[in-house]
């Protein structure tokens, strides 16, 4: 049996008892949505964006250049 198959029927299998058992299938469906929903917040940078930072569209903010010589405190 493939690797494939195996997903597959795993997730037949977790679909099935989503509708056969409701206390289960409840908490399957509540952890699957879950997780879901991080990966999706996670793509669109809005829930930590410095561990998604290799998935942004644009670098952050670089700091303001500095002016080259010396500095004269009066």
């Amino acid at each position: 049996m493939g690797l494939i198959e195996r997903i597959r029927n795993l997730i037949q299998g977790d679909l099935t008892s989503l509708f056969t058992d409701p206390s289960a299938g409840l908490w399957k469906a509540f952890l699957y949505l879950s997780f879901l929903a991080f990966v999706v917040l996670l793509f669109t940078a809005q829930l930590l964006p410095d561990w998604s930072f290799p998935f942004r569209r644009f670098a952050p903010e670089s700091p303001a250049p500095t002016v080259p010589g010396p500095v004269h405190n009066i």
